[in-house]
């Protein structure tokens, strides 16, 4: 009877207080937005993080930073200065300053990828200058949420509107350990008030190589098949100008088709890109006709071209493959694969881009 009772009395504790072991007070825990990683001398690293302090109305952002030999070792001496338990599970972004990003920073990740609490969702953003200045800077933007809050959205947006590729952890990861694939990431800029998004970051492996700006990172996913719809400006004809340079084409959908062969012992792809869009913004003063409305087309149509032809001179001149054009050379071309290095091979790869636009709406009537 005795023994009943101990085992009901030991089942009922454990009941009551299992899992109490591992609790975690909210009030006693710095959450991590967004960390920042710069070269230090020595190849050491500046490390820099901020957390929200939550005690005041509205919360503040709270700026920690140290330089350490790597990642692990400055969290762990951050974690000597502030007054809670630094917790990386709501962090949003990780930011790479430009020199360490020229340098390389593929080993100052692993830490993130080590810690299961550590969010693959969160993004790796490129920014001009230092991570810490652009810390430094967010922490007093006014009349904005906290920074890792208000960069999430912005770079939702962005995303959203193929301005910037997507750049998580995970995919970051899954294009780096691709063998004819490279990563690609997004690329941002803080100003006193606020950020400002500047396109992709082109690597090679993990080293900064090029930079694109917004259009022709837009025109880089729809070569991806991952665009969504985008506003362009696109120069106007010159018969049509009428003292006006640009007219704005909103592209609600496209279709690309790539074809990949080998030619002279170099492989080649060549695009067949047909855009559907909207004039958004050209005003003629009579109305389109028809005559009038394929000029605009084929001009729109050789803008796009032209703009094609100088991405992919980015692309070449960076060495660096973001689209995986080594991965379909490495499919349907194996043995040329196998005797070449794509490295000294890719920068020489041709492409071709031939280019329709079908404007379905040019004003009120249509």
């Amino acid at each position: 009877m005795k023994r009943k009772l101990l085992l009901a009395g030991m089942l009922t504790a454990a009941l009551t207080f299992g899992g109490c072991w591992d609790q975690r007070i909210v009030e006693q825990i710095d959450f991590v937005i967004n960390i920042g990683i710069d070269a230090a001398p020595d190849g050491r690293i500046l490390l820099s993080l901020t957390t929200p302090f939550l005690e005041v109305t509205p919360p503040k952002p709270v700026l920690y930073a140290t330089i350490a030999d790597t990642t692990r070792q400055a969290r762990e001496q951050i974690r000597l200065s502030t007054g809670g338990r630094l917790e990386m599970g709501k962090m949003e972004q990780v930011l790479i300053g430009e020199t360490l990003a020229r340098r390389g920073f593929l080993d100052y990740l692993e830490p993130l990828i080590r810690d299961p609490s550590s969010p693959v969702l969160a993004r790796i953003v490129v920014v001009k200058g230092s991570a810490k200045d652009f810390l430094e800077r967010a922490t007093k933007w006014k009349n904005l949420p906290l920074p890792g809050v208000y960069l999430g959205r912005l770079l939702d947006q962005a995303e959203a509107s193929s301005a910037i590729p997507d750049s998580r952890i995970g995919r970051f990861f899954v294009r780096y350990y691709a063998p004819g694939a490279d990563p690609v990431l997004a690329m941002a800029e803080a100003t006193p008030t606020r950020a400002h998004v500047l396109g992709a970051a082109l690597l090679r492996d993990d080293h900064l190589t090029g930079q694109l700006n917004v259009d022709e990172t837009y025109l880089l996913n729809v070569l991806a098949g991952r665009a969504t719809s985008r506003t362009q400006a696109l120069p106007v004809p010159e018969r049509l100008a009428r003292g006006k340079k640009k007219m704005v084409i909103r592209f609600t959908g496209v279709k690309v088709k790539p074809n990949l062969r080998l030619m002279a012992d170099l492989p080649e792809v060549a695009y067949e890109l047909k855009f559907t869009g909207l004039i958004e913004d050209f005003q003629m003063g009579y109305p389109i006709t028809d005559k009038v409305l394929k000029e605009i087309e084929t001009s729109a149509a050789g803008s796009l071209t032209s703009m094609l032809e100088t991405l992919w001179g980015k692309l070449a001149a960076a060495n660096s493959d973001p689209l995986g054009i080594g991965d379909k050379v490495r499919a349907h071309f194996n043995k040329y694969w196998l005797a070449h290095d794509w490295r000294e091979v890719f920068p020489r790869v041709r492409a071709r881009f031939k280019v329709k636009i079908d404007i379905l709406n040019y004003g009120v009537m249509r």
